[in-house]
């Protein structure tokens, strides 16, 4: 983690003007990402609307009891909330150290500095501990339970891109995200099991619906290193992930998809393309088969259109529109508090899934768009 010099105390300090630079720009560590949340939850509770502690008088001290558990009851919306962030990330912390006795403190002397937002409007949504930044402004009230994702029987898809439009830099950080989000579910054979696929011209899977959590973070890794840099067949992508949920899935469970891009597609979303005789939406087809899908798309060459055909409804909920890598921090938890609150109570598929699982020495598989659907790549696609 950064050290704490003159510098690096004031991104520990939540009373600086500009809090939007509290824990510094790129997390060293899987604890200084823990951290950075941690800042960024009681950033959005204590600053931006929607948060319980805006223009708070008091500075929203708490209440515990004698088992060092929040007061609830005793503690107002405020200092409950924060006590909710503080207590929920401090446990993270813990469980972060007891499950890595080697660790040891980054000796780096400053924390990198970050682009700030250019502006925008934010707000704050969710429930706490689970609270995140938004540019949506909140429309309806949250629920009342904020969700866990103990227990929860679902199948993930992380789908993301790998074209050559991502910089090596922004790629790692893509490829962070996606690690934040695998570390804050229940991976479990009879809990959340997880899909991790690349696309590019061709798709490649990592894993598919794997229940190992140390098997599923060492594949991202590889991915991490793996990057396609090639065009972006979003079409080919989202056919051969359907079919995958439809082979591999569990039967009578919710499939969620979570997309992230740079781009428009190469070829549209038609499957294979338009003019074929069995020619068909992929992103329609991704509603029509009730498939939970998020989609977070970054920078300036996206594609409204297709994303909001593609996410699930409504879109202030399922497609995150972000002006750059470093933004992504921003939806980390509040897709991780949608996704926490499903389970087989939720809408499940259209279709049967079979549940075939993968054998043991399963490794990592591509599809080759070339060989599968006779479409020829264009090098100059990107």
């Amino acid at each position: 983690m950064c050290s704490i010099t003159a510098a690096g105390a004031k991104k520990m300090d939540p009373s600086i003007t500009d809090v939007s630079m509290l824990g510094g720009k790129d997390p060293v560590d899987p604890l200084d990402q823990i951290c950075k949340q941690w800042f960024t939850a009681r950033r959005c509770n204590g600053n931006l609307e929607g948060g319980s502690c805006v223009n708070y008088p008091e500075g929203g001290f708490y209440k515990l009891n004698s088992k060092m558990e929040c007061a609830s009851g005793k503690n107002d919306d405020c200092e409950e909330d924060t006590c909710q962030i503080d207590m929920h990330f401090a446990n993270s912390i813990e469980d972060y150290l007891n499950g890595n006795p080697s660790w040891a403190p980054d000796s780096s002397q400053a924390c990198p500095i970050g682009s700030g937002d250019g502006g925008a409007t934010h707000y704050c949504a969710g429930v706490a501990p689970f609270v995140y930044i938004t540019s949506e402004e909140p429309t309806e009230a949250p629920p009342t339970d904020p969700p866990s994702c103990s227990d929860n029987e679902i199948d993930i898809t992380f789908l993301v891109d790998g074209s050559s439009s991502i910089e090596d830099a922004d790629w790692n950080k893509a490829v962070d995200f996606l690690g934040t989000l695998l570390a804050g579910l229940d991976i479990g054979e009879q809990k959340t099991r997880l899909t991790i696929a690349q696309f590019s011209f061709n798709i490649k899977y990592y894993s598919k619906f794997h229940y190992w959590p140390n098997y599923l973070a060492n594949k991202l890794e590889e991915l991490r290193n793996d990057q396609y840099m090639a065009g972006t067949m979003t079409n080919v992508a989202l056919h051969s992930t359907i079919n995958n949920m439809q082979n591999h899935g569990r039967p009578g469970v919710p499939q969620i998809l979570i997309l992230l891009t740079d781009g428009e597609s190469s070829q549209g979303l038609t499957f294979p393309y338009v003019g074929a005789p069995d020619a068909y939406n992929t992103g329609s087809e991704l509603h029509a088969q009730n498939i939970n899908t998020f989609v977070v798309a970054v920078g300036n060459e996206i594609s409204d259109d297709e994303n909001t055909l593609i996410a699930s409804d409504p879109d202030s909920k399922y497609y995150h529109r972000m002006a750059d890598f470093d933004a992504l921090e921003s939806v980390e938890l509040g897709i991780k508090s949608l996704v926490c609150g499903m389970t087989r109570k939720n809408p499940t598929p259209e279709f049967d899934a079979a549940g075939i699982e993968v054998a043991d020495d399963w490794q990592t598989e591509e599809e080759s768009t070339a060989d599968l659907y006779g479409l020829v790549e264009n090098e100059d696609e990107d």
